[in-house]
This record gives C-alpha cells, sequence and structure tokens, in this order.
C-alpha cells in the first residue's frame, strides 16, 4: 500500500509552555560551596510549596558542607513575570508578609532548622533560592520541582533521597472521626475530572483549603465538612493524622508528599511537576479509574 506523504502542516501545532523569570536584578545562577564554619541561611520568596520542595535540596546541601542545621530566610514583597507562549506577561507576586508568618511555625518545628526570619531583603550571606525560576536548562512546567533547585549547586554530588520523608514535628489531632483529607484548588485542575465519584464517603473526608475554594467545591461536587487552620503548622497536624489524602497541586500536596502519608494526586492537564516518590501513592486521570483507585486505597488504609 503505498503511504501518502505528510507535512508538518498535516499535524496540530505543539503549544510552547510559558515560563516564568524573576523580576529586578539577582544574583548569580549558582552560589559556592558553603565553608563549615560560617552559619548557613537560604533565602526562599515562595510560593510555599515552592518551599517545601526546596527543603531536601537545602538538607543535600548541609549534610555536604557539614552543617547540622540550617536557617530559613523568608524574603517578602518579591515577584516573578509568567510569559504565556503568546507572549502575554503577567506579574505573580511572591511572599508577602501574612503568608511568610502562616509558614513560619511549620518551618520552626523541623529538628534541621535553626531559625527563620522575615524581610524583604537578601540577608547578607545567604544562598538565595530563587534563581531556581530562571535556570534555562529546567522546564518548569514539567519534571519534579525538588530536582529544580540542583543546577543552583553543581557541586553537590550526593542529591536528595525525595523517597524518605522530610517534613517532621506532626502533632497527632482530633480529626472528628475523618480519616480522609481532600483539598482542590482553581489551579492545576484537570479538564473534565470531578470528585463527585467521592459522595459516598464524604462523612469521612474533611476539606483543607480556604473559604472560597471550600464553597467552590460544595458547588460543583457535594456537601463536605470544611477544617479551618490558623497556619501551615496546624495543617501539618491534620495531614499527619489522617490516613489518606487526595487533591490537586497544591500546597498542601507539597506537605503531604514531605510526610509520604498515603495519598492520591489529581494529575493536572498543564504543569504537571509535582512527582510523588516513595510509600503509598498513586496517580487520578479520569473519575473511573480514580474511583478504582480510590477504593483499593480506601480498603487499605482507611478501615
Amino acid at each position: 500500500m503505498r503511504r501518502e506523504a505528510v507535512s508538518p502542516q498535516d499535524f496540530a501545532p505543539v503549544p510552547s509552555p510559558a515560563f516564568q523569570r524573576i523580576v529586578g536584578p539577582h544574583g548569580p545562577d549558582t552560589f559556592p560551596r558553603p565553608l563549615a564554619d560560617r552559619p548557613l541561611v537560604f533565602s526562599h520568596s515562595g510560593k510555599i510549596g515552592d518551599l517545601v520542595f526546596a527543603l531536601p535540596f537545602c538538607r543535600a546541601v548541609a549534610s555536604a558542607t557539614g552543617h547540622d542545621r540550617f536557617s530559613v530566610h523568608l524574603r517578602t514583597g518579591t515577584g516573578v513575570e509568567r510569559v504565556r507562549a503568546d507572549g502575554f506577561v503577567f506579574p505573580k507576586p511572591q511572599f508577602d508578609v501574612a503568608g511568610a508568618g502562616l509558614l513560619r511555625p511549620l518551618l520552626e518545628r523541623q529538628p534541621y532548622v535553626e531559625s527563620v526570619t522575615i524581610s524583604d531583603a537578601l540577608p547578607e550571606g545567604a544562598l538565595d533560592l530563587d534563581p531556581f525560576r530562571s535556570q534555562t536548562c529546567i522546564p518548569l512546567w514539567r519534571g519534579n520541582i525538588p530536582l529544580y533547585y540542583l543546577p543552583l549547586a553543581p557541586w553537590l554530588v550526593d542529591v536528595p533521597n525525595l523517597s524518605k520523608p522530610w517534613l517532621f514535628g506532626g502533632r497527632k489531632t482530633d480529626l472528628g472521626g475523618k480519616t480522609i483529607v481532600l483539598f482542590a484548588t482553581e489551579r492545576s485542575q484537570r479538564a473534565g475530572f470531578s470528585f463527585s465519584f467521592l459522595e459516598p464517603f464524604r462523612e469521612e473526608i474533611l476539606f483543607l483549603g480556604t473559604d472560597a475554594e471550600h464553597a467552590e467545591f460544595e458547588r460543583g461536587c457535594f456537601p463536605v465538612f470544611h477544617r479551618k487552620i490558623a497556619d501551615f503548622a496546624e495543617a501539618l497536624d491534620v495531614l499527619d493524622s489522617a490516613r489518606l489524602v487526595i487533591g490537586n497541586q497544591t500546597s498542601f500536596f507539597a506537605m503531604a508528599e514531605a510526610l509520604k502519608i498515603p495519598r492520591l494526586l489529581l494529575v493536572p492537564d498543564r504543569d504537571a511537576n509535582n512527582i510523588p516518590c516513595g510509600g503509598a501513592f498513586q496517580l487520578l486521570h479520569e473519575p473511573k479509574t480514580a474511583l478504582t483507585t480510590f477504593l483499593a486505597f480506601h480498603d487499605r488504609f482507611c478501615r
């Protein structure tokens, strides 16, 4: 059979993903190997999930340079620009003082964190983690966020072990008989996917998120108990007390990944850059198989 010739015009164009760039001047894209006799300080301006995913890298740098602990500086008032494939640029603010304050109690619980500071300045001698966004060799819309930081320290030989927990200090808390934590933000969704298949189990579920996120979930799915939190240390307690965590790519999933709780991750249509590793996990793509996966995890962990 003769095959017809094809041309590039016969195929739909592949869209170029958006990218991020740091606003304003910044330091070099790599930093020197820290000295063992100098305090080790890392600076990060957010967002929260990005910082949680940066912690394995920070621990690897500390271990490689003879530091048992390090300090974290939460830099406020910065921003990045997201550039779409069509050239449209829109700003994305990072940490503000309030957001940094919500994260601080979580970091202060970590046994490897010496101290946490907050300001709009980059402390002298601090290792700036923000240029991970400008690494041209890493597409921020793919891959695994914890590995985005590796080009900042090309001298680092032993990469982080992402299969082991790296968040600690969760305090068991009363969830009112609930065993499943669910969250769903506006971002990182998947077209045509709905969590409505979970409605028969709604008495076992608590929703973690903002009032707006909770209201939107109830409009699209079903009524569910909303657990409000004062800060991310309290979110750590809630997640660490659950038997199963379900949701999309959010700061809460970054925390669940760091805790290695049994977890089900909704894979978004774009920017799928949360890659689970270690512990019990599965990926959700469409409701029918998602239900089958959920039932298996529910039987295993929630009985």
